[in-house]
C-alpha cells in the first residue's frame, strides 16, 4: 500500500469526522503517520480479510500507536498477522514499511475485535426433548469478542429439531444442544404399511436406522426377517411401495 494512499485515507477521515488530519507533511517532504491513520490501515486490512463479511465490527485499542515518519511517498506498507488469526477477540497486527523492498519501520498493534452477529435465542423456557417450533425461538444481535462454538444464526437451523437439555427463557441455543427429531429410531419397532390399490396390509418390523419423516430407511420384517426399504410417514410408521 503506497503512503500516498494513506494520505488520501487521512484526508477522508478529516472530511468525514471533522478531526485534525492524522498525517502531517514536513518541510523536507517527509510524512508523519499519526495514530488515527495507522489504525485506519489496520482496520481496512481486517475488513478486507475477515471471515465475518457483512457483519458490523468495532475495535478497542489499549493505547496509542507510536507515530511513523516517512520521507515522501517512496515507501509502501504491509499489514500482517498470525496465519491462524480468527479476526475476532484479542489480536496483534504488524504494520511494516518498506523502501524498495527493504524494511525500514515497523509498528506492533494490539487491539480487541468485536463482531455483531445474529444469535438464535429461546423466546420461552423449553423442556428437554421438545421439538422446536417457529414460536419457540427468536433472533437477537449480539456482540462477540471470541470465536463462537456451535453458533446458530438462523431460525431454520433449529426449527424441527429436538433439545438434548432444558433451556431457560432468553438463552442461546447452540448446535450441540440439538438433535434430529427422528420419527423412527434404530432398534425400535415400527408399523409397516402396504397400501397399493385394493391391497391394504400392515406388519410389524424393527427399524435398522434412524430416520426423519420423508426419509427412506431400512426395516426388518419381524416375521420373515427380510430387510426392506420403506418411507417414513410418521412416528413409528413406515410405508412400502411396490
Amino acid at each position: 500500500m503506497k503512503v500516498a494512499h494513506l494520505i488520501a485515507l487521512g484526508c477522508a477521515l478529516f472530511l468525514l469526522l471533522g478531526a485534525a488530519a492524522p498525517w502531517v507533511p514536513e518541510a523536507s517532504g517527509a510524512v508523519t503517520m499519526e495514530n488515527a491513520a495507522l489504525r485506519a490501515v489496520v482496520e481496512q486490512h481486517i475488513r478486507e480479510r475477515t471471515p465475518w463479511k457483512g457483519c458490523e465490527m468495532r475495535f478497542d485499542y489499549p493505547g496509542e500507536i507510536r507515530k511513523v515518519v516517512l520521507p515522501g511517498d517512496r515507501f509502501s506498507c504491509r499489514v500482517t498477522s498470525a496465519p491462524s488469526q480468527p479476526y475476532i477477540g484479542s489480536s496483534i497486527f504488524f504494520i511494516r514499511f518498506y523502501d524498495k523492498g527493504v524494511l525500514v519501520a515497523e509498528r506492533r498493534v494490539r487491539l480487541t475485535i468485536e463482531v455483531l452477529v445474529d444469535v438464535v435465542m429461546s423466546s420461552r423456557g423449553l423442556e428437554r426433548g421438545r421439538e422446536i417450533g417457529q414460536e419457540d425461538v427468536t433472533i437477537v444481535k449480539k456482540w462477540l469478542r471470541r470465536p463462537p462454538r456451535n453458533l446458530l444464526s438462523r431460525i431454520t437451523d433449529v426449527v424441527g429439531k429436538k433439545l438434548t437439555a432444558a433451556v431457560g427463557p432468553n438463552r442461546e441455543i447452540r448446535g450441540n444442544m440439538l438433535r434430529e427429531a427422528y420419527a423412527v429410531k434404530r432398534g425400535e419397532p415400527v408399523r409397516i404399511l402396504v397400501d397399493e390399490g385394493p391391497i391394504h396390509l400392515s406388519a410389524t418390523g424393527i427399524c435398522q436406522e434412524n430416520g426423519s419423516e420423508g426419509s427412506i430407511v431400512r426395516v426388518q420384517n419381524a416375521s420373515s426377517r427380510k430387510v426392506i426399504y420403506a418411507l417414513v410417514i410418521g412416528d413409528s410408521l413406515v410405508k412400502v411401495d411396490f
